[in-house]
């Protein structure tokens, strides 16, 4: 591995994660893919975790690694979960 650093999403966001995915909540999802920021309302299918890389996948099959996000339903996401 090369010295890259992940930023990692707060505890209580990740939670709400998985509660929104539990409850199959219909969302909206601000996230950042390359240089631009992309919007999508979904529902949370699942979280993995690929490689040490934490994704979201969405029902529409969509991957979204979650430190790229910016915000849910208008929650922003800030770093700071450790274990």
């Amino acid at each position: 591995m090369h010295g890259t650093t992940q930023k990692r999403i707060s505890c209580s966001l990740y939670d709400s994660l998985e509660l929104w995915a539990i409850r199959e909540k219909l969302v909206k999802i601000e996230y950042e893919e390359g240089n631009q920021v992309k919007n999508t309302s979904t529902i949370i299918k699942t979280l993995q975790t690929e490689s040490g890389e934490e994704f979201l996948y969405t029902i529409e099959g969509e991957k979204i690694q979650l430190n790229k996000i910016l915000r849910i339903d208008g929650e922003s996401f800030s770093v700071s979960c450790s274990n």
